[in-house]
């Protein structure tokens, strides 16, 4: 062999070692399929565009009318009536609670309306009833009243929204679309876990006790008399307005009567050991109502005390002297209250015109206010109040009193009797707590 042959030889294995190298395997290698294998697996079909499909449609959510009762986990509600009044929508509820606690009740944060659009209503407060749909409602009572929205339109397609829980989920939707519904049957007389009273009845409440005395109903006023009586060691707040109530059975709230409602009323204060007698009352009642009566202890508490409104007047007790567990000072005693003394100077009776003056220095560096009518007050054994006579009773005790100085005058009561067992209350701060007291004897 010769050295070409040798060459030619060994380059034909190089090439049979190369061929090997690279063409042992397919991997990476892209094989485009023929058009007869594309036709035997299949091709792709041609793409046609559908016929559009008409669907109808639909809310998400169930909308509801005039007159349904919606169950709302342990508690109804129901949409009695919708009325546009000009520009003003009046949506009329009931809620009733079947559950076994309290239900707070807030128009402004569980109620609102929106036109078709989305458009928020604003809620109208001053010129919606007399019957407002805010409150508490006891287990197995109920609350029925009026939301109104302003700038509203019967074509405007309005919706009306109910949100059981500030912090849940859903809500129930109603169409505010005119109309009345038929009145239900109520589904319950009473509040059913709830203990009802009656007048004469002596119920302890938490430190206090609370006594239905009277009830009557004078031509369309329900006229009620309470007394409270402070067994604690701190004062009380009294507020007809806040923490009495008066519903009919349908759940509608009556509307307090301040203007003749007698000459004792039952807001102020009550200091500890002491009593307070006044009247309560609500206008638009009569017996046939089925009306009860509400007094909330404590404004953000849970319960409340109910008492039948039939009338009736309790049997007189012996009441006597209230035991005070503050001091109670004397004709004569010269009181310091911080930057002022006051002294009572003498007690007259002229006929039932009780006639008591005082003395009050200013010993701080501002001015001191002096009003009779808001700082002073006289009440009975009893607890009643008595009744500020202004004409025809001597010196003034009303005006400015500059630092270092001294008024001097007289207040009367009128209705006033040596033996109806009078104190009288002196507050130098109206918000602060306790008072001065003198007995009258």
């Amino acid at each position: 062999m010769n050295k070409n042959t040798f060459y030619i030889i060994l380059a034909i294995g190089a090439l049979l070692l190369a061929s090997l190298a690279c063409g042992a395997t397919n991997e990476g290698t892209v094989i485009t399929p023929s058009a007869q294998e594309i036709e035997k697996e299949g091709a792709p079909a041609e793409e046609t565009e559908a016929e559009p499909v008409e669907q109808e449609s639909k809310p998400a959510f169930e909308i509801y009318e005039v007159g349904d009762l919606i169950e709302i986990k342990e508690h109804t509600i129901r949409l009695n009536s919708i009325e546009y009044q000009g520009s003003v929508l009046v949506a009329n509820f009931t809620v009733e609670n079947h559950g076994s606690s309290d239900m707070s009740l807030s128009s402004l944060m569980s109620f609102s309306a929106k036109k078709d659009d989305g458009t928020l209503l604003e809620q109208e407060y001053f010129d919606c009833g007399t019957s407002g749909l805010d409150g508490s409602v006891l287990p197995g009572d109920k609350l029925r009243g009026d939301i109104c929205w302003k700038g509203a339109s019967p074509d405007a397609s309005i919706k009306v929204y109910y949100e059981a829980s500030l912090f849940g989920q859903g809500a129930i939707v109603w169409n505010a679309i005119s109309g009345v519904a038929e009145e239900s049957a109520s589904s319950s007389e009473a509040p059913a876990q709830v203990e009802v009273f009656h007048v004469g009845d002596l119920v302890q409440v938490k430190s206090h006790t609370i006594r239905l005395n009277n009830l009557e109903y004078r031509g369309t006023i329900l006229f009620a008399d309470f007394t409270i009586e402070n067994q604690g060691d701190s004062d009380i707040s009294m507020s007809s307005m806040m923490s009495f109530s008066a519903k009919k059975s349908d759940g509608t709230l009556l509307e307090q009567e301040y203007f003749d409602c007698g000459t004792s009323d039952l807001d102020g204060k009550v200091l500890p050991g002491d009593r307070h007698r006044g009247s309560t009352c609500w206008a638009g009642a009569t017996p046939e109502d089925g009306i009860k009566l509400y007094y909330e202890a404590s404004l953000f508490g849970e319960g409340a005390v109910v008492w039948e409104a039939v009338s009736g007047n309790a049997e007189p007790v012996d009441v006597p002297d209230a035991q005070l567990k503050v001091n109670v000072f004397r004709i004569g005693d010269v009181v310091q209250i911080k930057d002022q003394t006051i002294t009572l100077n003498s007690v007259e009776f002229l006929g039932n015109i009780l006639k008591a003056n005082f003395t009050l220095e200013n010993l701080g560096s501002t001015d001191l206010n002096v009003s009779s009518m808001l700082s002073f007050e006289a009440r009975k054994r009893d607890g009643s109040s008595l009744e500020q006579e202004y004409f025809d009773c001597g010196t003034s005790l009303d005006g400015s009193v500059i630092s270092g100085d001294k008024l001097r005058g007289d207040i009367c009561w009128s209705e006033a009797n040596l033996g109806d067992g009078i104190k009288l209350y002196y507050e130098a701060e109206l918000f602060s707590d306790g008072a001065v007291v003198w007995r009258v004897e």
